[in-house]
């Protein structure tokens, strides 16, 4: 029964945290000129074209606020932590931990994982469906104090370089220079030199004028693609923004996937815990004499009765029972 116990934990948490991240990645609703109802992330809309719609849509849109509000809350704090405790750690001592009131314990033990896009989402569907595209948003492993998601967030900015990362590199590459040559001023030479910045290429810049005037750039065609990521620092916001939105919705398809196939793995867990509690149940009840119920608890443990196959029962006030029982 333990063992039980524990799977219905594990699928209860990972049900949690893929709900908060489909809220989060939702994204508000908007509606269209259409009529219809659409959320903002790519591939997701509903049918819905009467004006209970847009109330409806109005009331989602405050409920996805309160919720997103709440987990980008919970996000900061899990990231300050962690900034906290990687700094004490390069200072070589560790924070001091406060005591926790009772009510703060019982909270920290409700709050899952926190969420973070690159690091629980983007990164390893890149990763790999994209692999290219993922090395290019990847910080080098020496950066040992820059954030994994640094370059995530500087590309959905619309950086055309990588600012720290390709500083980090022409220092590394500088230093290689200055080994070989013995020179310490041209390895400062090296590290002072401007950024170079990337230049879209004439296809990513139809792609970006089809998205400015708001036709879809076909994402299935290889030729399309292969000149999108080619050198992802080169494309246009718009490309950029288009781009995530549909990587966040084969996410989500992903995540509801796996949603669904985890609410049908907690419902077969639960009749497997009720299974069990009943054949205790119906040991205890196999010795007794005589058991009384009321008639609602007689229709919930119905099955249970029936095994228990008693040779007498007895209905007080049989009439008055509802057909439902």
């Amino acid at each position: 029964m333990g063992v039980v116990y524990s799977d219905i934990e594990s699928t209860e948490k990972r049900l949690q945290q893929l709900a908060d991240m489909l809220t989060i990645t939702a994204g508000p609703l908007e509606i269209g000129s259409d009529g219809r109802v659409y959320s903002k992330v790519a591939g997701s809309g509903n049918s819905s074209t009467s004006s209970p719609a847009a109330a409806a849509a109005a009331k989602a849109n405050q409920v996805w606020q309160q919720r997103s509000k709440e987990l980008v809350e919970e996000q900061e704090k899990a990231s300050k932590a962690r900034q906290e405790a990687a700094a004490a750690r390069r200072a070589g001592s560790t924070p001091a931990k406060r005591p926790l009131s009772p009510d703060q314990d019982q909270q920290q033990r409700k709050e899952g994982p926190s969420f973070d896009e690159w690091e629980d989402a983007i990164g390893p569907f890149l990763e790999g469906e994209r692999p290219a595209v993922w090395e290019q948003l990847l910080v080098p492993s020496e950066m040992t104090r820059t954030a994994r998601n640094y370059l995530w967030t500087c590309w959905l900015k619309g950086f055309r370089n990588k600012g720290a990362v390709d500083r980090f590199t022409m220092a590394k590459e500088a230093q290689a220079a200055a080994a070989r040559s013995g020179g310490w001023q041209q390895a400062k030479k090296g590290t002072q030199a401007p950024l170079r910045m990337a230049e879209p290429s004439a296809a990513v810049s139809a792609a970006a004028a089809k998205l400015a005037a708001r036709q879809p750039v076909d994402l299935e065609d290889q030729d399309v693609l292969d000149e999108l990521f080619e050198n992802i620092w080169s494309l246009p916001p718009n490309v950029r923004h288009y781009l995530a939105q549909h990587w966040r919705g084969q996410l989500r398809s992903d995540w509801s996937a796996e949603m669904d196939d985890l609410m049908q793995t907690a419902y077969k867990l639960q009749q497997e815990l009720k299974a069990l509690h009943d054949s205790s149940y119906e040991a205890v009840l196999q010795s007794a004499r005589v058991i009384g119920c009321t008639t609602t608890g007689a229709a919930l443990q119905k099955d249970l009765l029936r095994r228990t196959a008693p040779g007498v029962v007895m209905v007080e006030e049989a009439g008055e029972i509802l057909e439902a029982h």
